[in-house]
């Protein structure tokens, strides 16, 4: 079995980068939802045409040329979204999930630098893109720190602060007996 670990860490915006990470926010969702209404369009159309995750990338340059505040908030994490509708879709397709929703605000209010190169830790602070350095709080020590720069990771940022997934080196975890639950205990 493989162990992936998350760390969660608190982090401490000033002014600016709040508002930078609001936007952020507001800024994912208005261009998940975009691309949904633009997949179901072509759905209903008489001769639709497949539109994938790329293709709709390659129209987020258009639409920031419409709406001018886009190219004030980092680029990756609206990338991201697309991923993230199409990673819906795929779900969907195959019987995982239901079909995509709109995002409404205050619901699934984070964003993600998929790109781990861009971000860099130090003692206590969090380098992220367009936001420069922000303080963070870090409980405990991020283990495989240098393989992690290397593979890959995510960081997620929301209102509760930020997140780091390690999807490095799996570790593998031995289990003796698989847990039966009784009630509301696991034995």
């Amino acid at each position: 079995m493989l162990l992936r670990k998350a760390y969660r860490f608190r982090i401490y915006p000033d002014a600016t980068q709040e508002e930078l990470f609001r936007r952020t926010i507001g800024c994912s969702r208005l261009v998940y939802n975009l691309c949904l209404d633009q997949k179901i369009l072509e759905r209903e159309r008489s001769r639709p045409r497949k539109l994938s995750a790329y293709d709709q990338m390659k129209e987020l340059t258009a639409l920031k040329e419409e709406c001018e505040f886009l190219y004030e908030v980092p680029n990756h994490p609206l990338q991201q979204a697309i991923h993230d509708l199409h990673k819906a879709f795929v779900n969907f397709f195959e019987g995982r999930a239901s079909f995509p929703t709109f995002r409404k605000k205050g619901q699934n209010g984070s964003f993600r630098y998929p790109d781990s190169k861009q971000v860099m830790f130090e003692e206590d602070r969090i380098f992220l893109p367009k936001a420069g350095w922000t303080r963070i709080v870090m409980h405990r020590p991020i283990v495989g720190r240098h393989r992690l720069r290397d593979r890959g990771r995510m960081v997620r940022v929301g209102a509760d602060g930020a997140g780091s997934d390690d999807s490095g080196q799996p570790r593998s975890r031995r289990l003796d007996r698989p847990r039966k639950r009784s009630g509301d205990r696991f034995l």
